[in-house]
C-alpha cells in the first residue's frame, strides 16, 4: 500500500533566486537538520508561461530554478514500485525534497533560493525526537487504566476494526502476539523500504499502550482493542527523525484511511511543511493526536505547540504534573506519563516515562469515540476530550479550567467514551437568555450562570442588539460590549465585535450573531459559577439581549443556573428570561423582589408580576401572588415558596421547546430585577450570595 519515492534528476542551469520561509532565529539555535537535503514546495500556478501551457519536466523546473548540478527531486507521492515519467515532476499539492547529494550545503541552497514566485516555501528538513524512555520494572502494571478509568470507558466499547490508527514512531515488531490479526501494511522512512520493523523500541512500546491485544493471556491491555494499526516508521534506531518522514507519512496515513494519527514525538523548529500535512489530515477528517515534549520546559515541541493539534502533556501516579513534561498555551490535556507498563521490542514486559505514552491512551480512546461517531472532526474531538477532563486533580498548580500545567485536566476514558456513545440529551436547559435595558454603571446588565457537574462543558455566550431591530425591538442597544468573568473576579475573556476573536469558531457553532456589531465569547468552561456584563461601548444605552448557550450537552455537566441582574421598566423595558428545553420535566418560574432588599441594593421592584408563555406566545402561566398560583402546594412542597407574598413563582410540567418569563411591575412600577434559573435543589450563585437585591426571575428545573 505504501510505496517509495523515484528521484528525478535536476539538470543545471543558471542561477536564480528562490522564495524562502527562513528558518525561526530562536528555534533554529537549538534545532538539527539533515545535512544534505531541503524541503520546497513548488507553486501550482505561476505567472510563468511555461506552467500555463502544462506540467513541466525536469529541464524547465532546472532551468525555472537554477539549481546546481546533480540535485535530485523526490516527491512526497511518487511510486516505490511505480516509475515516474522523468519529463514531469508529479503532484504540485505537496511539498518536495530536494536532495543536495554534495551539491551544496543546506544554507547555501537556502540562500541562493530566495524569493523565487514559483516556490511557496523552503525550509531545512528537521530533525525531531521520541519522547519515552525505558525506566524501572518494579512499580505494579497498568495503573493508569485504573487512574483514567479504562474498565468504565470498555463497559461501552472496545473499538472496532473499522478505525485505522496510524502510529507515526520507530516502527512496531509485528510478530508480537499483542499485535496480531491487527497490523496494516506501512512503511519505513528511515530506511526507504516497506518494512517498518522496530530497532529501538520506543514505537512498540507506544502502540502497546494505545492498542495491545486484551484477553490474550499474553503482557497487559491496550486502550482500544480492535483498530487496525498503521505502522509508520519516522524515527530510527537512534530514536530520531527528518521532518520530512514525518511529513510523508501523514501524508500517506491519511490516504490510506487512518482516522486517527499518534506522533509521540517532537522537535524544537517549525516547519512549514509538516504544518501543510497536518491541516491535509485534519481537513480530511483524522484526528492528530502528539506530545507536549520531554525537557520540563515552558515551550511545547512541534508540531505540538501548533493550536490545530490535541497535544497531551504528562501526569505521575498522584496526577501531580510529571516533572519532564513540557507545559504551556498549547496544552490540551494530560494524560498518566511516567512508569507505564506496556509491551518491549522484544516482547517482555517494560515501564516507559515521557508524554509519549500520554498521547496513544488519548489515541486509543478517540478512535473508540471515532468507531461510534465516524464522522467526529478534529475540532469536535478536542472538544469532546477536554470538556470530558478530570480538572483539578493536580494539587494547587492546578488551577480551575484551562492552565498551562494541566490543559483542561487528566483525561477521563470513561466519560470521554460515555460523551462520545451519547445519542439522545437528557432533559435540560440548552440555551438561557435574558433581555432588558443596559444602561450607565450599575445599570449595566449583570448575568450569571452555574456549570453543575463532574467536567466542564462547551458554551457560547452572546450580547445581541442591533438584530433586535427586526424582532421589533425598539431602542435597541447599537454596539454591546461583553466580558465574561470567573467566580474569583478574574475577566476570563472579552469581545466587542465578534468577528474580531473566534469568527471560524463562532461560525462553525451554527449560532454566530448576525450583525458584526455583537458580541459573542465560545469557551469549555470548567464547572463552577460565571458572570456576564453586558455593557454599551462608549456609554451608549439601549435594550440588550444576553444568551448562555450549552454546545455540548452531556450527562455528567449541566448548564443549570442563570440569573440577571437589570432594570425593569415598562413597554419594551420589562425583563424578559427565556430558555429552551430538551425534554419534558418539571420547572418553578420564580419573580423575586422584596425579599431582595435584605442585601441592602437600593431600588427593588416591590410588586412584581410574572408571565410564563411558551414558543408560540401563548399564556402557560400567569402570576402576581405566589400563594394564588394553581400549583402552590407544589411551589410549597419543593422548597421554593418565595419570603414575601408579593412575589411570584408558579409550577408547571413543560414540554421540550422555547419559552419566555415576563417580569414587570404591577401598576407598571419600576425597579431593578434579576432572572435566575437553577436546578433542584437550588444551586448558590457568588453573585446572588454578594449582591442579593432588586428582583429576580428564577427558573428551577428537576432533571
Amino acid at each position: 500500500m505504501f510505496q517509495s519515492f523515484q528521484r528525478l534528476s535536476v539538470l543545471s542551469c543558471a542561477s536564480i533566486a528562490v522564495a524562502l520561509v527562513a528558518p525561526r532565529a530562536a528555534a533554529e539555535s537549538a534545532a538539527e537538520w539533515a545535512p544534505d537535503r531541503v524541503i520546497i514546495k513548488l507553486r501550482e500556478r505561476s505567472s510563468g508561461s511555461a506552467l500555463r501551457s502544462g506540467p513541466l519536466g525536469a529541464r524547465e523546473w532546472a532551468t525555472r530554478l537554477g539549481l546546481p548540478p546533480g540535485v535530485t527531486l523526490q516527491s512526497m507521492r511518487a511510486s516505490l514500485t511505480t516509475q515516474v515519467a522523468s519529463e514531469h515532476f508529479p503532484d504540485l499539492s505537496r511539498p518536495a525534497i530536494l536532495h543536495l547529494n554534495g551539491r551544496a550545503t543546506v544554507r547555501e541552497i537556502l540562500d541562493r533560493l530566495q524569493a523565487h514566485p514559483d516556490i511557496e516555501f523552503a525550509e531545512p528538513d528537521y530533525v525531531g525526537y521520541g519522547g519515552g524512555r525505558p525506566s524501572d520494572p518494579s512499580y505494579s502494571y497498568q495503573w493508569h487504566h485504573e487512574k483514567i478509568q479504562s474498565e468504565a470507558a470498555w463497559d461501552i466499547s472496545t473499538g472496532t476494526a473499522d478505525v485505522i490508527v496510524a502510529v507515526l514512531d520507530t516502527g512496531l515488531n509485528a510478530s508480537l502476539l499483542e499485535f496480531a490479526g491487527r497490523i496494516m501494511a506501512g512503511h519505513d522512512y528511515a530506511n526507504d523500504d516497506l518494512t517498518p520493523a522496530d530497532d529501538y523500541g520506543h514505537g512498540t512500546a507506544v502502540t502497546g499502550v494505545l492498542a495491545a491485544n486484551a484477553n490474550n493471556g499474553v503482557l497487559g491491555a491496550g486502550l482500544n482493542w480492535h483498530c487496525r494499526i498503521l505502522p509508520e516508521k519516522v524515527l530510527d534506531k537512534a530514536n530520531r527523525g527528518y521532518y520530512s518522514w514525518w511529513t510523508q507519512a501523514i501524508y500517506e496515513a491519511t490516504d490510506a484511511g487512518a482516522k486517527v494519527i499518534n506522533l509521540s514525538a517532537g522537535g524544537s523548529a517549525d516547519s512549514t511543511a509538516m504544518t501543510a500535512a497536518i491541516d491535509y489530515a485534519i481537513g480530511h477528517g483524522v484526528i492528530f493526536v502528539t506530545v507536549s515534549g520531554n525537557e520540563s520546559a515552558g515551550v511545547v515541541a512541534f508540531p505540538g505547540r501548533l493550536p490545530q493539534c490535541i497535544t497531551l502533556g504528562g501526569t505521575d501516579r498522584d496526577d501531580t504534573r510529571a516533572a519532564f513534561s513540557n507545559y504551556g498555551s498549547a496544552i490540551d490535556l494530560v494524560a498518566p506519563a511516567r512508569d507505564i507498563y506496556t509491551v518491549g521490542m522484544d516482547g517482555t514486559l517494560q515501564y516507559w516515562y515521557g508524554t509519549s505514552l500520554a498521547a496513544p491512551q488519548v489515541s486509543g480512546i478517540a478512535a473508540i469515540i471515532a468507531s461510534l461517531d465516524p464522522s467526529i472532526t478534529q475540532e469536535k474531538m478536542e472538544k469532546l476530550l477536554c470538556a470530558t477532563a478530570q480538572d483539578q486533580v493536580g494539587g494547587a498548580s492546578d488551577a480551575p479550567g484551562w492552565d498551562q500545567y494541566f490543559g483542561f485536566g487528566r483525561l477521563n476514558a470513561r466519560f470521554a467514551v460515555e460523551l462520545g456513545a451519547t445519542r439522545a440529551a437528557p432533559p435540560q436547559p440548552i440555551n438561557l437568555s435574558s433581555r432588558m435595558r443596559v444602561g450607565n454603571g450599575d445599570r449595566a446588565m449583570i448575568g450569571g450562570f452555574i456549570i453543575t457537574g463532574a467536567h466542564a462543558k462547551n458554551t457560547m455566550i452572546r450580547a445581541m442588539g442591533p438584530s433586535l431591530v427586526s424582532a421589533n425591538v425598539n431602542g435597541a442597544l447599537q454596539n454591546p460590549r461583553l466580558e465574561l468573568f470567573d467566580s474569583a473576579g478574574a475577566m476570563i475573556a472579552s469581545n466587542d465585535n465578534w468577528g474580531d476573536g473566534q469568527q471560524a469558531e463562532l461560525q462553525a457553532s451554527g449560532i454566530a450573531p448576525t450583525d458584526s456589531r455583537e458580541a459573542a465569547i465560545a469557551r469549555i468552561l470548567a464547572p463552577g459559577a460565571y458572570t456576564a456584563i453586558v455593557r454599551g461601548v462608549n456609554g451608549e444605552e439601549g435594550v440588550a439581549l444576553v444568551e448562555a448557550y450549552d454546545l455540548q450537552q452531556t450527562r455528567n455537566s449541566k448548564l443549570a443556573n442563570v440569573s440577571t441582574r437589570g432594570s425593569v421598566g415598562v413597554g419594551d423595558d420589562v425583563m424578559i428570561g427565556g430558555f429552551i428545553i430538551g425534554a419534558t420535566s418539571n420547572y418553578v418560574v420564580r419573580a423575586i423582589g422584596p425579599s431582595l432588599a435584605n442585601a441592602n441594593v437600593p431600588g427593588a421592584l416591590q410588586d412584581p408580576k410574572l408571565e410564563l408563555r411558551d414558543g408560540n406566545g401563548t399564556l402557560v402561566a400567569a402570576n402576581d401572588d405566589w400563594a394564588s398560583d394553581v400549583n402552590a402546594a407544589q411551589v410549597q412542597a419543593v422548597g421554593l415558596a418565595p419570603a414575601d407574598s408579593h412575589e411570584s413563582a408558579t409550577y408547571r410540567t413543560l414540554s421540550a421547546g422555547s419559552y419566555t418569563a415576563v417580569v414587570g411591575g404591577t401598576q407598571d412600577t419600576t425597579g431593578v430585577a434579576w432572572w435566575k434559573s437553577t436546578t433542584f435543589p437550588e444551586t448558590s450563585h457568588p453573585f446572588l450570595a454578594s449582591q442579593v437585591g432588586h428582583s429576580a426571575i428564577r427558573l428551577w428545573t428537576k432533571l
